[in-house]
């Protein structure tokens, strides 16, 4: 939610949390089975706010903020 919000491109990859995680080519990614996990180019980042600091860090510039009449 937050990258969309900031309007930071991100690829999504869905995985079914029945054993996706479990898959070899997620397990190269991270050891731990976490989700979400953020990969840019030889950056990974394997916690949510962890995640959330390094995109501020990288982007810090705030994305024009949402009208308060689109949730009305």
């Amino acid at each position: 939610m937050a990258l969309l919000e900031r309007q930071i491109a991100f690829e999504p990859i869905a995985l079914n949390l029945d054993g996706d995680q479990f898959w070899p080519d997620f397990l190269a990614i991270n050891l731990f089975h976490r989700i979400p996990v953020l990969v840019d180019e030889d950056l990974t980042v394997v916690e949510s706010l962890a995640i959330l600091d390094d995109r501020e860090a990288e982007y810090p510039t705030p994305a024009q903020s949402i009208a308060a009449e689109t949730y009305l």
